[in-house]
């Protein structure tokens, strides 16, 4: 099931990644022109910057997300047996949390850190504040 739960953020850095690839490669010949061009290199950020974000949400370990999965693979069979009975009440937790911010500083550290890290390891040269 960790492995499973794994699949989720593996593929949002991926996509991350595709996409800051696409940006670096396209950016020194399209970053002059406006219109569709432009556009496609605005997307492809955004793109980049919000699979960033749905990874950083994901890996948090209150259920339903993936990281309680995770989390919960590696505890011995009692903890996760009463762990388990409070799971339904996650959502409400996650629902709590995010009306109040008390997760939004957390959330924008973690995505602009995976976000300059991703940027930095596929060594984007150009980075534009759209």
């Amino acid at each position: 099931m960790a492995l499973t739960a794994l699949a989720g953020p593996i593929s949002n850095v991926l996509l991350a990644m595709v996409a800051l690839l696409l940006y670096g490669a396209l950016f020194g010949a399209v970053s002059s022109t406006r219109g569709i061009a432009a556009f496609f290199l605005e997307t492809l950020y955004y793109t980049a910057y919000i699979s960033c974000a749905l990874a950083v949400l994901n890996i948090i370990p209150i259920p339903p997300l993936d990281g309680s999965k995770v989390l919960f693979a590696f505890l011995p069979d009692d903890v996760y047996m009463k762990l388990m009975r409070y799971e339904r009440y996650g959502f409400i937790l996650l629902i709590i949390l995010i009306y109040t911010n008390t997760m939004t500083p957390f959330l924008s550290t973690a995505t602009n850190g995976l976000f300059d890290f991703l940027a930095g390891f596929i060594k984007l040269t150009a980075k534009v504040t759209v």
